[in-house]
């Protein structure tokens, strides 16, 4: 059962209306990208380390979908070597984690001094 921020943050990504912002599964693929070498950026990898790792049971097609969404937002980048597709981010990780994080702030907090006391309190 989800509760407290997860479920603030899953709802908050269903309003979502802008065409090219991210879905939260769109952002857990992309999130799996960030996290290999450029080399293993492939379908078949990026599946195996998304479903580990968010606990998904996703089949490489539904993957192949985020992805090809993805790269139609302008997030990733494709080339094929061989027969096998490598995705790259077109940001950078800590320019992306800067526009979650950005995301979250806009999403929870309206004094921004709060913020910073909660920022505290974890650190």
């Amino acid at each position: 059962e989800e509760t407290g921020l997860v479920l603030i943050w899953r709802e908050h990504m269903r309003a979502k209306t802008k065409e090219n912002d991210l879905t939260i599964c769109e952002k857990e693929v992309i999130a799996t990208v960030y996290e290999l070498p450029e080399n293993e950026r492939s379908l078949k990898i990026i599946c195996a380390l998304v479903n580990k790792t968010f606990g998904h049971e996703w089949m490489p097609q539904t993957v192949s979908t985020f992805l090809h969404r993805i790269v139609e937002k302008g997030y990733l980048t494709w080339v094929r070597q061989g027969r096998v597709a490598l995705y790259t981010p077109t940001y950078s990780n800590k320019e992306f984690r800067k526009e979650l994080l950005k995301e979250v702030i806009d999403l929870m907090y309206k004094d921004k001094e709060e913020i910073k006391k909660d920022i505290e309190e974890l650190f």
